[in-house]
């Protein structure tokens, strides 16, 4: 009976083993084929962009206007168009290029656009999202605005550098509300304003003025923090003692970036905050105002029980400059093994601002 229970073991494992064999045969055959029809396919599309792309350079040097004629042959959905628009960008600087570019976002990308927004297939939207970021234009914000709320990463986060570009009050408030709904990728939101249209730090310091969500202060403190002034300082110095902590981090890190006196006086007391995370962020900050008047605070926190506000302080020495290194270059091994070990790895590490 064993023996026999046996057998039909092997012999399910060899069938099992027989058909991966032949999956991954097939798998590697279908690649081998598909290769050269898609390397045809491709190098068709080029062609075909390409000459399309001269087509339209003679069109545009001899100021013909737009018309539905002049785009016959051509695929006008937006996949084929973006990228040829794109090509022509790089070749041509003509005022009537960007007249005649407007006309053909207007009367042919946009509509597609507007229909792709709501599609239910993420591609399709990734396509729109694609189409706006390349051609912002505050008519379709409530389109970008659709989009920001998007789950699919890409489709999202296309929208919010959008969104940026129009630089509109809306726009930038909405930004600020999905990356304070993003506890951990936040990134994104924040490199789309600090790349977006200037004028969105206006708005972003006007939203900071009335806001009481800490998420969103907080939010708007790490896009303000590249755009310091006295009016943010102002703003920010309530939050330093702040009771939710992450707001608190931020205020210090803002005031990181704004290199005046009153930086450092403010930051001075937090050295001796009773939370690590605000000993060691402080640190780091004065380290990077260069503030000599927080050497000896600075030399204290060497000996903290913390690695984090031991390392912070010990490369904020640093980064200070010549009193800092002279410093920590007095530490004794002999007192505090910590502090010393803290100091040398200071000294012996490349900075980089």
């Amino acid at each position: 009976m064993l023996r026999h229970q046996f057998l039909s073991y092997l012999y399910l494992v060899k069938w099992i083993l027989i058909s991966q064999f032949i999956f991954i045969g097939l798998h590697i055959a279908f690649s081998f084929l598909l290769k050269p029809i898609l390397t045809f396919s491709g190098k068709r599309k080029e062609k075909k962009l390409a000459a399309f792309k001269s087509y339209l350079i003679k069109a545009i040097q001899q100021k013909k206007e737009f018309s539905i004629p002049l785009f016959a042959g051509c695929k006008c959905n937006i996949p084929f168009l973006v990228p040829l628009i794109l090509k022509v960008n790089e070749e041509v600087k003509d005022s009537h290029w960007e007249t005649l570019k407007k006309s053909i976002s207007q009367n042919l990308l946009f509509p597609q656009a507007k229909k792709l927004t709501y599609s239910k297939k993420w591609t399709k939207r990734v396509q729109a999202a694609g189409c706006y970021l390349h051609f912002p234009d505050t008519n379709n914000e409530p389109e970008v605005l659709y989009l920001l709320q998007d789950p699919v990463p890409i489709i999202k986060y296309s929208a919010a550098a959008c969104a940026a570009k129009l630089g509109t009050y809306k726009s930038a408030n909405a930004v600020i509300d999905a990356m304070s709904c993003n506890r951990f990728l936040r990134h994104p939101f924040q490199e789309a304003l600090l790349g977006g249209n200037p004028k969105s730090f206006d708005h972003i310091e006007k939203r900071f003025e009335k806001e009481t969500d800490p998420y969103k202060r907080v939010s708007c403190l790490e896009v303000l923090a590249h755009k310091m002034n006295s009016h943010i300082v102002d703003l920010a110095e309530k939050d330093l003692y702040a009771a939710h902590l992450n707001l608190r981090i931020a205020a210090i890190r803002a005031l990181g970036h704004f290199f005046e006196p009153r930086s450092i006086s403010l930051l001075l007391p937090l050295l001796k905050a009773p939370e690590w995370e605000v000993k060691a962020i402080a640190a780091r900050s004065l380290g990077y105002l260069k503030a000599e008047e927080a050497v000896s605070e600075l030399l204290n926190l060497l000996k903290d029980k913390t690695w984090w506000v031991r390392m912070n302080s010990a490369l904020a020495l640093k980064r200070i400059g010549d009193k800092g290194i002279k410093t920590l270059n007095q530490v004794n091994p002999k007192e505090d093994r910590y502090a010393y070990e803290a100091a040398q790895f200071a000294l012996k590490v490349d900075l980089y601002e």
